[in-house]
This record gives structure tokens, C-alpha cells and sequence, in this order.
């Protein structure tokens, strides 16, 4: 796994957490396009949709949702997030 698809899963956690694209990137510090991008890059490396994106925002998959703890827990330590 290379270093874009931790950002892409850190993109995808953030915005489970936030609940929108817009949130995540404020949280993270870059624009939704790149947030949005983050996602797109991971989905195909995963081969599955984690978001239906439709004009009225983004809506998380049961794949995404599936995994939205346990990404959760993993990006988080004793003191708080990383």
C-alpha cells in the first residue's frame, strides 16, 4: 500500500466522522476536491464505491460504513487523533 492510500484512508475516516467532504477537508487542511480525490484514488485501488455521490453530497456505502470503527479506532492513540 503507498503513502496516498493512508491519506486516502485518513480522507475516508475523517469524512465518516465530519459526515461530509466540505467538514473532512476542513479538518484535514485541504480543499473537498481533494478530499474528494483522496477517496476516488482509494476506491479503485480497493475496487469498491465507498460514497454515492450524487448533486445534492455524498452518501457512505455499507462498505464504508463496514469499516468506519475499526479506521476510526486506528487513527486515534491514548491522547486523542493523531
Amino acid at each position: 500500500m503507498r503513502v496516498t492510500h493512508l491519506n486516502g484512508l485518513k480522507a475516508l475516516e475523517v469524512t465518516l466522522r465530519t459526515g461530509s467532504f466540505r467538514a473532512a477537508a476542513d479538518e484535514l487542511g485541504v480543499t473537498a476536491a481533494a478530499v474528494g480525490q483522496q477517496i476516488r484514488t482509494l476506491e479503485n485501488f480497493l475496487g469498491c464505491k465507498l460514497f454515492s455521490r450524487t448533486s445534492s453530497g455524498a452518501q457512505a456505502t455499507d462498505h464504508a460504513l463496514r469499516i468506519e470503527r475499526k479506521l476510526t479506532a486506528s487513527f486515534t492513540n491514548d491522547r486523542g487523533r493523531y
